[in-house]
C-alpha cells in the first residue's frame, strides 16, 4: 500500500503535465488559426479593394475616351453641316444675282411683248431665289444680318426701276446705287463665308 502512493501521484503529476501541454498547445494553435484567418481576411479586403480602384479608373477612362470621341463626332457632324449649308447660301447667291443682273439688263433695253413676258418670268424666279436664301438667313447674327438687310434693299431697288418702267421705252437704271448694294451683298456673303471657316477650324 506504501508502494501505491508514490505510483498514484506520479500518475496524477503526469496526466496534470499533460493536460497542460494539450491546453498550451490548443491556445497556441487557435491563435495562429484566428491570426491566419484574420491576416486572410485582410488581404482579400485589400484584394477587393484594389480591384475596385481599378475598376473604376478604367471605367472612368472609358467614359472620358466615350465622351471624347461623341464630342469629336458632334463637332464633325457640326462643321459638315456648317459647310454645307455655306455652299448652299453661296449658291443660291450666285444664282440670284445673275437673275437680277440679267433682269436689269432687260429693263434697260426698248420693250418689246416677248421681252415683257420674259421680265415677268424673271421677277418671278427673282423672288423665289431672295426669299429662298433669306430663310436660311438669321439676321440677328453677324453679317446674317447684312446680307439680310442687302437682299431687302435690292428688292426695293428693282420695285422702284419697274415703277419707273415704260411700255415701248428702256427703263433708267441707277447703276451706282445698284452697284453699292451689290457690293454690300458680296461683302456680307465673304465675312459670313469667313466666319464659318473660323468656326470650322476650330471645332465650335
Amino acid at each position: 500500500m506504501g508502494d501505491a502512493l508514490p505510483l498514484l501521484k506520479q500518475i496524477a503529476e503526469n496526466t496534470a503535465s499533460h493536460q497542460l501541454t494539450w491546453i498550451v498547445a490548443a491556445i497556441t494553435g487557435g491563435t495562429a488559426i484566428l491570426a491566419t484567418l484574420i491576416t486572410g481576411a485582410f488581404a482579400y479586403a485589400t484584394t477587393k479593394r484594389t480591384i475596385t480602384h481599378q475598376k473604376d479608373a478604367e471605367y472612368k477612362k472609358l467614359e472620358a475616351s466615350i465622351l471624347t470621341e461623341e464630342a469629336k463626332l458632334k463637332a464633325n457632324i457640326l462643321a459638315t453641316e456648317r459647310l454645307r449649308w455655306l455652299q448652299d447660301l453661296r449658291g443660291k447667291f450666285a444664282d440670284l444675282y445673275a437673275n437680277l443682273d440679267m433682269q436689269l439688263s432687260h429693263l434697260q433695253r426698248p420693250g418689246q411683248a416677248e421681252q415683257q413676258e420674259q421680265l415677268d418670268k424673271l421677277s418671278a424666279d427673282i423672288m423665289l431665289r431672295v426669299n429662298s436664301v433669306l430663310v436660311m438667313l438669321n439676321k440677328t447674327k453677324p453679317h446674317q444680318g447684312d446680307l439680310y438687310a442687302a437682299l431687302n434693299e435690292a428688292q426695293r431697288f428693282v420695285l422702284e426701276v419697274f415703277a419707273r418702267k415704260r411700255p415701248g421705252a428702256p427703263t433708267p437704271v441707277d447703276k451706282a446705287k445698284y452697284a453699292d448694294i451689290k457690293q454690300k451683298a458680296f461683302d456680307a456673303v465673304e465675312a459670313i463665308g469667313a466666319r464659318a471657316w473660323r468656326k470650322v477650324k476650330t471645332l465650335e
